[in-house]
């Protein structure tokens, strides 16, 4: 039988281990994500969840751009995603541009800035991988259409067709 004293050491080392490594897996997402092994990255069918700041039913469809500060694909996108905005402005498009980062996002280029913007976004949360990512959601948060990474012209036009037609229609 153990005594009393026992059980209060062992308790104690137990807290004293347990209280900071806590804090630490809580505080670093760099080991938190090491421990949790790698990301599940969202795929076409599944549902969003909520994003603070912004709801799915606020329109028929949406289309999100994950961006990252930094990243050279993202600025070598920066051309079209100002496509995306000026059809979103003559109202071609039937889904509305929203523009994440996972950052604060310090400078906003001129090319989205008429967009609407969710900084402090955790990727890993929601799926995202990798950047640029583009999700094409309905009214419920279901990804209706992914496409990961620069597109090539003629991924662009075909986001864009997918964006201004049928798909969206039948929603």
């Amino acid at each position: 039988m153990r005594s009393g004293t026992e059980v209060v050491v062992f308790a104690g080392v137990v807290l004293s281990i347990m209280i900071p490594g806590g804090l630490l897996l809580r505080q670093n997402r760099e080991l938190r994500s090491v421990l949790a092994g790698p990301p599940r990255p969202i795929i076409e069918g599944a549902y969003l969840p909520p994003l603070g700041g912004y709801g799915w039913d606020s329109h028929k469809a949406t289309l999100v751009i994950a961006l990252r500060s930094g990243c050279p694909y993202c600025e070598a996108s920066m051309g079209f995603y100002g496509r995306i905005a000026d059809e979103w402005k003559r109202q071609t498009l039937r889904a509305y541009p929203l523009v994440l980062y996972p950052d604060p996002a310090k400078g906003v280029r001129p090319e989205i800035r008429d967009m609407g913007r969710l900084t402090s976004m955790d990727y890993e949360k929601i799926g995202v991988v990798g950047t640029p990512t583009v999700l094409l959601v309905d009214s419920r948060g279901r990804v209706l259409r992914k496409w990961i990474g620069q597109l090539s012209p003629s991924e662009e036009a075909g986001l864009l067709a997918t964006v201004r037609g049928s798909l969206l229609a039948s929603q």
